[in-house]
This record gives structure tokens, C-alpha cells and sequence, in this order.
């Protein structure tokens, strides 16, 4: 009975462990999710950007040479600035992707801490609860006999 009892709060045990290492393994995959929308965000943002680029790399095409000659500062000024807004946002989609390696690698991590600590306590709760119901199937044999 004893055993059972003791096979019974190790099992109890070793689930609490499991739900409270949860806590951790579920900030990391909140934060990775949150890093992928933001990737996502920047990703499109980098195309919005590219594609106006293109656009106006386009459309200087098509001003008249005199206006070139006048307004060409203003023109190379601006393309410059979209080509800085281009190379930041390619800076900020490598800084998420390294920040999302980060966080898979800390919640695998997290999880395997999670594991090594119920595991044990799991797979003594078993052997205990084997133990009880030998212990029970040798004391009924007994009795019967």
C-alpha cells in the first residue's frame, strides 16, 4: 500500500515538474513567434521599399536632361536615402533571424532542462508503481494460498 501511495506522488510529482518547466519553454516560443511576425513585418517592408526604389530608378529615365542637370543633387540624394533604408532594413532581417537562432536554441535548451528534470522523477514514480503491484500480486497469492 505504502509503495503504491509512493509510486503515486512521484507520478504527481514528476507531472508538476513537466507543467512548471512549461513556463520557460513557453516564454521562448512567445518570444520566437513574436520575432517571426516582426521578421515578417521587416521582410515586407524591405520589398515596399525595394519595389519604390526600382520605381524611381525607373522614372529618372524619363526626366528630360535639362531638369537632371538642375534637380540632380535632390535626385542622387534621394536615391541614396532608399538605398540606405534598403541596407538598414537588410541589417534589421539579419539581426531577427540571428535573435530567432538565439531563442530556438534556448528553448530547445529549456526543454531539455525540462526533460532531465522530470524524467528521472517520471521513471522512479514507474519503477515504484511496478514494485507496488508486484508487491500487491505477491501478497494476493499469499493470501490465497
Amino acid at each position: 500500500m505504502a509503495a503504491g501511495i509512493l509510486a503515486v506522488g512521484m507520478l504527481a510529482w514528476a507531472a508538476m515538474t513537466w507543467v512548471r518547466g512549461g513556463e520557460e519553454v513557453e516564454k521562448w516560443r512567445t518570444r520566437l513567434a513574436e520575432q517571426e511576425a516582426e521578421l515578417k513585418t521587416t521582410r515586407d517592408e524591405l520589398t515596399a521599399q525595394g519595389l519604390r526604389s526600382q520605381a524611381f530608378q525607373k522614372s529618372m529615365n524619363a526626366i528630360p536632361d535639362s531638369v537632371r542637370q538642375v534637380s540632380g543633387i535632390e535626385m542622387t540624394a534621394a536615391a541614396r536615402q532608399y538605398d540606405k533604408t534598403i541596407k538598414v532594413l537588410q541589417v534589421t532581417e539579419r539581426d531577427i533571424k540571428l535573435a530567432m537562432t538565439r531563442s530556438k536554441r534556448k528553448e530547445a535548451e529549456a526543454l531539455a532542462a525540462r526533460k532531465a528534470k522530470a524524467l528521472p522523477i517520471a521513471t522512479a514514480g514507474a519503477g515504484a508503481c511496478l514494485v507496488a503491484s508486484l508487491v500487491a500480486l505477491v501478497s494476493r497469492r499469499r493470501d490465497a494460498a
